[in-house]
Order: structure tokens, then C-alpha cells, then sequence
């Protein structure tokens, strides 16, 4: 007498899952999506906050509480911090300030990344350790020190001290992260290529076999 041990299979010819089984699964899929759902609300629910908080007028400040919602649409919010509080002079300034410190850091960054290890020469473990040592310097005790540079060097009331500052600060993790980086690299794919030139190439001439250079 034949036993059948073969586990039962489903419609689609899938074997059926144990209702264990099947239960553990469910319950960490909905553990899953209550942690996501549960994200979003963190991230997303400041943004709509902030949101609604800059639609409200100035009665809704003074009289209602800080959660409710705008008893009347101000649209004109932005048209008067637009022009008023003069937002598009600061986004034109932080505009250039940002863009070329980027630049700067990603070009410097990628060559001392680049020199340090790809390259060999002496000291630079130790270059790479006075990088490192840049990231673990407080911003706030840079901040009198540079006003003081900045205002000597007369760069005070202009974009420069920004753009230094914003690529000075940058740097030192930009390097670390491009050095990692290259850490990863193969090095045959540093070197360059043997040279492969054909046969045909090679300069053609008269050859004089020996016996031929002996009579004459």
C-alpha cells in the first residue's frame, strides 16, 4: 500500500504553507507597514504643518491655537514675504554661496581622495589623519576665530566667508568618503593599458640579411 508523503500543493501548483506559517509571515508584512505608515507620519506631517501654519493670517495666530487649522486662505503669504521679506534676495545669495562651495568640494574632494589612495608617496596615512581629525572639530569653535580672519582680510559683507566656510567644513568628509571609495576600486583598473600595437605597424625597411652584407 502506496502512502502518499507529497505536501499539498495550491491552485497554481505552489505547496500549501502551514497556517503557522502563513500567520508569522502576515504579522511581520503588518509590523512592517505600521513602522513605514509610521515614517511617514514623522516626515511627512511637519512638512503639511509647516504648510498650513504659512497660509494662516494674523488673527489666527494671536487667537486660535497653534494646531488648528487657517480660518481663511492667505495665499498672499507668499506674495508679501516675496517682496517684503525680501525671500528672493536670500535665495539668490544662498544660491551663490552653495553652488560654487559644492563645486569645490566635490572637485577637491575627489582629487585629495584620489591622491591619497591611489597614489603613493610618502605621508599619506598622515595627511589622510589630519582630514579625518577636520571631522571631529565643533563648528562653534571655528565661528569667532574666522569672523575675526574674515573681518582682517576685509571678505566681511561679501559671499566669501560663506563659501570658504561651507567648503571648509565640507572637505574633510568628502575626502574620507572618496578615499573609502577608491578603497573599492580594483587597482588593474588604475593602471593603464599594455601597448597592443599591430604587426603591421612596426617601421618597414630594406633588411640586409648577414650573408648579404658580407659580399659586399
Amino acid at each position: 500500500m502506496a502512502i502518499d508523503t507529497l505536501p499539498k500543493t495550491t491552485g497554481r501548483g505552489r505547496p500549501e504553507q502551514p497556517p503557522l506559517r502563513a500567520a508569522r509571515k502576515a504579522g511581520g508584512r503588518l509590523w512592517l507597514r505600521l513602522a513605514v505608515a509610521l515614517l511617514l507620519v514623522i516626515e511627512v506631517y511637519p512638512l503639511i504643518w509647516m504648510f498650513l501654519t504659512s497660509l494662516k493670517s494674523n488673527s489666527d495666530y494671536l487667537d486660535n491655537s497653534t494646531w488648528s487649522l487657517p480660518t481663511t486662505w492667505e495665499w498672499g503669504n507668499y506674495t508679501e514675504a516675496w517682496t517684503t521679506g525680501n525671500i528672493g534676495l536670500y535665495v539668490k545669495n544662498s544660491l551663490l554661496a552653495v553652488v560654487p562651495a559644492l563645486a569645490l568640494i566635490l572637485l577637491l574632494g575627489t582629487a585629495a581622495g584620489l591622491a591619497l589612495q591611489i597614489m603613493v608617496w610618502k605621508g599619506r596615512g598622515l595627511t589622510l589623519l589630519v582630514f579625518l581629525a577636520g571631522m571631529m572639530i565643533p563648528p562653534q569653535m571655528i565661528l569667532l576665530p574666522l569672523f575675526t580672519l574674515y573681518f582682517q582680510t576685509g571678505l566681511s559683507g561679501t559671499l566669501w566667508p560663506l563659501i570658504l566656510t561651507y567648503t571648509g567644513t565640507g572637505l574633510p568628509l568628502t575626502v574620507f568618503m572618496m578615499a573609502t571609495y577608491y578603497r573599492t576600486v580594483p587597482a588593474s583598473s588604475s593602471k593603464p593599458p599594455p601597448s597592443t600595437a599591430p604587426a603591421s605597424s612596426a617601421p618597414s625597411g630594406p633588411s640586409v640579411s648577414p650573408s648579404c652584407a658580407t659580399h659586399s
